[in-house]
């Protein structure tokens, strides 16, 4: 069954496109899952134009390293493709969407479709038409020190919830910490005791772990180090960035195909 999954929040520069690109190429390159990736952000296209980006540098510089990883991993390359440039949307736009992503969903069979959205929330928007008719599976909020991000996350998922067609159950969603930063790591008090007690009461689950300083996986394929790209999966550089970020896709993913229990927490993570 095809699992469609996205990294949202309303609030800017969480890194919503960063770690759509970063889970895509670990399920592709490391994982070997079939992975389908849309680009929805009009009118940026900025995962769609990192690929090309990425196929321009493996061309003009077949003899890198990053080519060479590139033609190691080439028989698992993931589509990336973008929708059609919009700002706004009728509601005729929006089924002709729906209808296409299922038309998809169905072709592919099985696999993983990530769609990566404008940071915006609205009746007409995209995001908010398939997650109210529960065509998401799993919708993934980063959240970080910044308390507007945090702010913006709970609002979205209440939003969501209160919309959700299937009054049986809810949306399937999880809050991720990303940029744990070093003064938070170090400081004297449990900076996040407090927030992730509220989303206890609130019945939100938190991924297990937070993801470090995710700026430097900004780094991409004409960078040294680099790391955030759609042709590979460099593990020396992602062990160097965050080196259990396979772990928390791991989780990502388990709570996409409904899998998620407390075996598969000590399975991915271990004995805590």
């Amino acid at each position: 069954m095809v699992k469609v999954i996205t990294f949202f929040n309303e609030k800017g520069g969480t890194g919503k496109t960063t770690l759509t690109t970063l889970f895509a190429s670990w399920l592709a390159y490391s994982q070997h899952e079939r992975v389908y990736v849309i680009d929805m952000d009009y009118p940026m296209f900025q995962l769609y134009n990192l690929r090309e980006n990425d196929k321009n540098i493996w061309k003009n510089d077949p003899n890198s390293q990053f080519a060479m990883e590139c033609a190691a991993n080439a028989k698992y390359t993931y589509p990336v493709g973008k929708a059609a440039g919009r700002s706004s949307f009728t509601e005729e736009n929006l089924r002709e969407i729906a209808s296409a992503l299922k038309k998809q969903t169905e072709k592919a069979g099985d696999g993983y479709f990530l769609l990566d959205f404008p940071g915006r929330y609205l009746s007409n928007d995209p995001i908010h038409y398939l997650s109210r008719k529960g065509m998401i599976d799993l919708v993934v909020f980063p959240i970080d020190s910044d308390k507007q991000s945090r702010a913006s996350a709970l609002q979205t998922y209440h939003q969501m919830q209160a919309v959700y067609e299937d009054k049986t159950g809810s949306q399937n969603a999880v809050f991720l910490w990303n940029r744990e930063a070093s003064k938070e790591r170090l400081g004297k008090r449990d900076w996040y005791a407090e927030p992730n007690r509220v989303f206890a009461q609130l019945g939100i689950p938190v991924v297990e772990k937070k993801i470090r300083d995710i700026l430097i996986a900004r780094r991409d394929a004409s960078t040294f180090g680099y790391i955030r790209n759609t042709l590979c999966w460099p593990q020396k550089n992602i062990n160097h960035a965050c080196s259990y970020i396979g772990q928390i896709f791991a989780e990502i993913k388990s709570r996409a195909d409904g899998t998620w229990s407390e075996a598969k927490k000590e399975e991915i993570y271990g004995k805590q």
